[in-house]
């Protein structure tokens, strides 16, 4: 099992990597494709604008020939017109054929890329002074590219199959006792060999993109330099074209990326995009890597320069690699929950050889449980990333129009939401277990039906079976953690949940988006309930049923009715209105409504509105883990808590400050930018003294002491929901009244932080070391 887990890790590792590289490298390297036929297609426009026919045009094949002899990956260079007929062709000796099905792909602005099982066509408009009249297409095999893709990523797979090796020779050593501190080994190795594979694929990653940037550069200047030295070989000396400064101007300025052009005679600058540069002695500039291509020998040495931006290499680099850790960060997430479950299954194999305690029993079984709310959150982060608009398109096809799609998301939540008061008095009642089984098929059978049918109503039914699924399983793992928690271990078994939460967000999130490149939105349903049945099988094969409570509730507090007198438990009303539904307000109307909104009004890309996003559920994980621990030791949450409020405010008030005029008047470079990172950060840090101790403090209140834990907490679960709708509606409303300011940010915080006094102040301690009348 554990060799089993590494390896897991390691192809899901692999994968990303790869699967990064085939959507990105691709586009870098029909990009410098482009830019040498675009060195064609300006000769053809030059005709086309002195107002003279394109089938008059003489020499294409000597206008192609150069190129094709610069880029041996190019089959094919051709003039299409509008009905689809070849006006002209230059094919490599020996080249395929194109053959049929081919389809469009994607629109890159100054060209389109269309695509078979084989070749990739790029496809440039001609145009005369009134309208398109042809296409210069350039074609090229799909080989090319995924053989260097294969080459580079080689040795990171050699090198994952020798520390899998090495990580079978380790497990089968400490599984026969021969090695030492069995566990320390089995985690150091797997997280060595995770590690070591994760540097060599981003080592690979950056490589391949920083090499398809500069190919670009590379591709202008052999094409270039061949058509010179195709006049040169003819006799004619450059002296006799007029107008290359030009011409080297116009390439300069299509193409961002290159610095500069220069052609050079005796290392004396005859020709330079920057005109002071003409005359003076060659010095290569700095910024920029340089690329020539010799036109002719000595005596009369000529050569031709290329310079590629190094400011512009680097913020592309950045722009594809910050994808790749987004991607990385979530195959960590999963990888993490491998190790976990590797070491879990060590322990439960060394406790049931020894003389089990309480604390280690807990402790063994809280551990088996992480596995199953991550991947139940993971199951539905998959298809995050499109489902909205598939569920527009479905609407739009049944003739409901695309506002139909809220629907779907409403009666989701409204059918996971009305499932988890009876699922707590169901497990307070019955065991946990049953719930977490029948959630996963639920949870599985909705994504798989969702992955066969597309009829509005029934796609409607099957994301109710999902919600109806996914708030069984919360309610599950939450009650089966309360089950195997003491007093002192409480707040940290609530952590588990917002681990998982988080966790399986961010890496079914981003590897999802990446899986329906690849497998399509039906693929990724199906994922989902292949997940789905991982838990079934999981949780049947090794999660222990856990007992009905020890404490017998009978009469009106054993009902949906006695959890009515809840209410009149003050404790319990103030954390719910002061600390949880705010805290759930702020997540769902402030960080998932109101910012992305507000950063898209600012010109902010939308995949650094996604990955500022990130920082709040690393704060999150960050936090909570240590949060939890502190509010066990101290057995008191409330100050916990408050410290949270206190610290949200000011989160939220960092990401209101970003437009302040006086702080906009100090002229820091991405001051705003900043100061909404650090806010998120903060928020996210926040939220951690929240999400897990909340639960606990819940759970010591007398209602639970009376009703049960289970049932108190699930009514709890219930409550905090109307945060999660009201959010939105209320964030909305202060937005509209403030016109959009973000300045509303902050006011929102200085309300967070006056809840958290009033909820500090005047309250009673809650712990377990104080009797509490039970008096419901």
């Amino acid at each position: 099992m554990p060799v089993l887990l590494l390896g897991l890790a390691l192809v899901l590792l692999l994968y990303i990597g790869y699967g990064k590289a085939q959507h990105t490298y691709p586009d870098l390297r029909l990009d410098s494709l482009a830019a040498v036929g675009e060195i064609v297609r300006n000769s053809l426009q030059t005709f086309l604008a002195a107002g003279l026919p394109l089938h008059q045009f003489v020499g294409f094949a000597t206008l192609t020939q150069p190129v094709l002899l610069s880029e041996p990956s190019i089959n094919e260079i051709r003039v299409i017109d509008k009905t689809g007929k070849m006006m002209f062709n230059n094919a490599r000796s020996g080249s395929p054929g194109l053959g049929q099905n081919t389809i469009f792909l994607r629109d890159r602005g100054r060209y389109s890329i269309y695509e078979n099982d084989r070749f990739y066509i790029l496809s440039l408009d001609l145009n005369s002074k009134f309208e398109t009249v042809a296409s210069l297409e350039i074609i090229t095999e799909k080989k090319y590219i995924n053989q260097r893709i294969k080459a580079v990523f080689m040795p990171a797979v050699i090198a994952a199959i020798f520390l899998l090796l090495g990580y079978f020779v380790l497990a089968f050593l400490t599984e026969r006792g021969l090695a030492r501190r069995a566990n320390l080994w089995i985690r150091g190795f797997y997280v060595l060999a995770f590690v070591i594979v994760a540097i060599l694929v981003m080592a690979t990653l950056i490589g391949l993109l920083s090499s398809g940037v500069q190919e670009k550069g590379r591709a202008l200047s052999k094409s270039l330099a061949a058509r010179l030295a195709a006049a040169l070989d003819m006799g004619i000396d450059l002296s006799s074209f007029t107008e290359l400064d030009t011409m080297f101007r116009e390439y300069r300025d299509l193409n961002a990326e290159i610095k500069y052009i220069a052609l050079t005679e005796n290392d004396i600058v005859a020709i330079h995009t920057q005109d002071s540069l003409v005359g003076t002695n060659w010095e290569s500039q700095g910024g920029a890597f340089e690329f020539f291509q010799t036109l002719q020998a000595e005596p009369d040495k000529r050569d031709i320069r290329f310079g590629v931006s190094k400011k512009l290499l680097y913020r592309s680099l950045w722009r594809y690699g910050k994808d790749f850790v987004v991607l990385l960060i979530a195959s960590g997430f999963l990888s993490a929950l491998f190790l976990n479950l590797t070491i879990s299954f060590k322990r439960k194999s060394d406790l049931v050889q020894a003389e089990l305690t309480l604390e280690a029993e807990q402790g063994m079984k809280r551990d088996l449980i992480k596995p199953v709310y991550f991947l139940a959150i993971f199951m539905e982060g998959l298809h995050a990333s499109f489902l909205p608009q598939y569920m527009k398109h479905i609407a739009t096809e049944s003739g409901l129009g695309a506002g139909a799609a809220s629907a779907v998301f409403m009666a989701y939540f409204a059918a996971y939401t009305l499932c988890i008061i009876p699922s707590g008095w169901f497990a307070q009642r019955r065991s946990s277990k049953p719930l977490i089984a029948t959630g996963a098929v639920l949870s599985a059978g909705g994504l798989l039906l969702l992955s066969v049918f597309r009829t509005f109503g029934l796609v409607l039914l099957f994301r109710m079976l999902s919600g109806a699924g996914g708030g069984m399983l919360f309610i599950g793992v939450q009650s089966y953690i309360l089950k195997h928690t003491t007093r002192e271990t409480r707040t940290q078994g609530g952590a588990i949940i917002v681990y998982g939460y988080n966790g399986g967000t961010l890496s079914g999130a981003a590897i999802g988006a990446m899986l329906a490149l690849y497998i399509g939105m039906k693929g990724v349903f199906i994922m989902g309930a292949v997940v789905g049945a991982t838990i079934l099988l999981y949780s049947l094969r090794y999660i222990p049923a856990t007992p009905p409570s020890v404490k017998k509730v009978s009469g009106s507090k054993g009902s949906f009715r006695g959890l009515l007198g809840v209410f009149g438990d003050i404790s319990f009303v103030k954390t719910v209105l002061l600390v949880g539904i705010p805290t759930k307000m702020i997540l769902t109307g402030v960080t998932i409504y109101a910012l992305p909104l507000i950063l898209s009004l600012r010109a902010f890309p939308q995949e650094d509105i996604g990955q500022i996003l990130m920082f709040y559920a690393a704060g999150v994980l960050i936090s909570s883990r240590y949060a939890s621990r502190l509010a066990d030791r101290l057995k008191n949450t409330r100050y916990i808590l408050f410290l949270g409020m206190l610290g949200a405010g000011i989160g939220l008030g960092l990401i209101g400050l970003m437009n302040w005029q006086v702080l906009s008047s100090l002229s820091i470079p991405f001051l705003g930018a900043l100061l909404v990172i650090t806010g998120m950060l903060v928020l996210g840090l926040s939220h951690g003294f929240i999400h897990a101790p909340i639960v606990t403090h819940i759970t010591d209140t007398r209602s639970a002491k009376a009703l049960g834990q289970a049932s108190v907490a699930s009514l709890y679960r219930f409550l905090e929901r109307l945060g999660h709708v009201t959010g939105p509606l209320i964030v909305s409303g202060v937005l509209v009244a403030m016109n959009d300011n973000i300045l509303s940010i902050g006011l929102i915080g200085m309300v967070v932080v006056a809840f958290g006094l009033v909820f500090v102040t005047g309250g009673k301690k809650i712990g377990s070391e104080r009797r509490m009348r039970a008096d419901v």
